[in-house]
């Protein structure tokens, strides 16, 4: 401050000078009595390089931190998530911005280390040496406050729609069901910690993100708690907080009874008993470890706790958020689709392109009816019905699942949902083809070997292939099946090894148990089709029994896809008919 006033002072004389003079000539003034000048500019310029120093270091560590989560985040995001080539984008955009950053704020030094110990750690790293192309789209270094994937009102109302019992989720709360996109969300929220981490390891502490994670908390608790407003003001005042933690330093012993006294504020708002019985008993393990922490781990320690106590919160808000879900479901079933269709006639009619990839699936699949000899025109209510159902079925059935890009917009709620069903569907085919042929070779045993494929059949309906790729169901299930096996199944398989063969692992003689040619699974996938076809109609429900030799061993779980299929068939129908029977309309014309 002190450089700063002595070069302001000199400054001043200066311009003070020139204006008493303003008909001289500048080299004819008196400048001895201001060569101090160019002396107090260097010392201010040294002080100030001095000042600026903490905040640079500060601002480094963030974004190495920052640049982390996006290096680590980038394999994470699979190709079929939700707004993929954006985010990609936006990606590039902010390794651009921070890396250019780093470099402003570093030395040369400094940034090729940072910059080794990114490519040490395997991460493909840019210099950006080139000249900046265009500076406009890197003026916000900061990444995303939040990931495409939130729910908006309209998907919300349409989850309830399909599913009256719908909730949130403790671990994914308003957001959609895309793991990609939840293990980059995951990547950010510990990164960012860390980095919190970081800001209080600084000399001096910087504590003004840790003292916005505390009103965060405090107005999470506002949400739950409206009544107790002016207690939780006093008790979490984070402006009296900042000022002490200015003062006197991180006191280990107020920032434990911070979140102890935080955590009250929980349990008194958790209605349930077991579940506060629970909060309890977790935060008080984690105290006592707070409590006999290390002087040198105080900040990871501190975080840790504000990480729980803010997860504490989030829960609270979560199960406070499905009792309102329980109280608008009602009102959903009744007058939800009048909602949604209203809402979607607003956005579609923003764009003239908006039902692009609509027009185009609904007329290249009414184009090949028409080229195969199947009339279109004066088609019943229940034709057109099924026309539909058949429609969405050629989505599912289709050589490739649909994407987020090639979806028709009528159907973008459930995108998600007709790449599960798609994979669904040709798990059925695999593992019915696999199960008819350990079925045949385990015939001739008698019923000695029923327990064996009785084992088969539960992890084949059982297994979760949410996050399996195509090419990998037969492993999964072979690896699921080997894992579970009870003794007397084990002897089942070893005495299955083939004559003059050595003893052979149960998992090499469950694979040769269930191979299957490539021919008997082309049947397969045809009958569970055609399963499919009947099951999700309509009157799905009400059909007879369809088990066969193809459905017989998994039934269950075929009869459980069709009935989620046939409620989004039947809320899509419902949504979008008359944009359907405009479309029907045109086709018949342009026919």
């Amino acid at each position: 401050m002190e450089r700063a006033k002595d070069l302001v002072t000199s400054f001043r004389g200066i311009c003070r000078m020139m204006l008493d003079h303003p008909n001289e000539p500048i080299a004819t003034l008196n400048w001895l009595e201001w060569r101090p000048f160019l002396a107090q500019l260097n010392a201010f310029f040294a002080a100030f390089t001095e000042w600026k120093r903490p905040d640079e270091l500060k601002i480094t560590k963030r974004i190495q931190n920052a640049l982390t989560a996006v290096y680590l985040s980038e394999p994470q995001l699979n190709p079929s998530a939700l707004n993929y080539a954006e985010i990609m984008s936006e990606f590039a955009n902010r390794k651009e911005a921070l890396t250019r950053k780093l470099k402003s704020i570093t030395t040369a030094e400094v940034f090729r280390y940072i910059q080794d110990g990114f490519r040490a750690k395997g991460y493909h790293v840019d210099d950006f040496d080139r000249p900046l192309v265009s500076p406009d789209s890197l003026k916000d270094n900061k990444l995303p406050a939040m990931l495409p994937g939130r729910m908006s009102k309209e998907q919300l109302a349409h989850e309830l729609l399909l599913d009256p019992a719908y909730q949130f989720t403790e671990d994914n709360s308003g957001y959609l069901d895309d793991k990609s996109l939840g293990d980059v969300r995951d990547t950010f929220r510990e990164v960012y910690w860390n980095s919190l981490v970081d800001d209080l390891k600084l000399q001096p502490p910087c504590y003004t993100r840790g003292i916005k994670i505390i009103a965060k908390v405090r107005d999470g608790l506002l949400d739950v708690m409206p009544n107790q407003s002016v207690t939780l003001r006093e008790q979490i005042d984070t402006g009296l907080i900042h000022q002490l933690l200015q003062q006197t330093g991180f006191d280990w012993v107020s920032c434990v009874n911070l979140l102890h006294g935080i955590v009250g504020f929980v349990l008194e708002a958790t209605k349930d008993t077991q579940r506060r019985e629970e909060v309890a008993r977790c935060w008080e393990s984690l105290k006592q470890e707070l409590i006999s922490a290390q002087e040198e781990h105080y900040p990871e320690q501190f975080c840790r706790g504000l990480e729980h106590v803010m997860r504490m919160v989030n829960n609270l808000r979560v199960y406070r958020a499905n009792l309102r879900l329980r109280n608008i479901t009602s009102v959903i079933s009744q007058h939800g689709i009048d909602f949604m269709q209203s809402n979607l006639r607003k956005l579609y009619s923003k764009s003239e392109n908006s039902l692009d990839r609509t027009k185009a699936w609904f007329h290249d699949y009414l184009k090949r009816m028409t080229e195969s000899g199947k009339s279109v025109t004066n088609l019943s209510k229940e034709e057109c019905q099924n026309l539909h159902h058949m429609m969405i079925l050629d989505l599912v059935f289709a050589p490739t699942p649909v994407t987020q890009a090639t979806c028709p917009e009528t159907l973008a709620f459930d995108w998600k949902r007709l790449q599960d069903f798609h994979n669904e569907a040709h798990y059925h085919a695999v593992v019915s083809a696999i199960l008819g042929m350990a079925h045949i070779r385990l015939a001739p045993m008698g019923s000695s070997t029923s327990p064996l494929l009785d084992h088969m059949k539960t992890v084949a309906c059982d297994l979760d292939i949410g996050n399996i790729g195509r090419d990998q169901f037969i492993d999964s299930f072979l690896t699921k099946v080997d894992d579970t096996l009870t003794l007397k199944e084990a002897e089942i398989l070893s005495s299955l090894t083939p004559p003059g063969q050595p003893h052979m692992p149960p998992k090499d003689v469950l694979r040769l148990l269930i191979a299957a040619p490539d021919c008997i699974t082309t049947l397969c996938a045809k009958g569970i089709q055609s399963a499919w076809r009947l099951l999700s109609r309509e009157s799905g429900s009400q059909q007879g029994n369809l088990i066969n030799d193809v459905t017989r061993h998994i039934y269950p779980r075929i009869k459980k896809s069709t009935d989620k299929l046939r409620k989004v068939v039947s809320i899509n129908r419902q949504v979008h008919s008359e944009r359907y029977e405009t479309m029907m309309r045109e086709f018949v014309s342009q026919a």
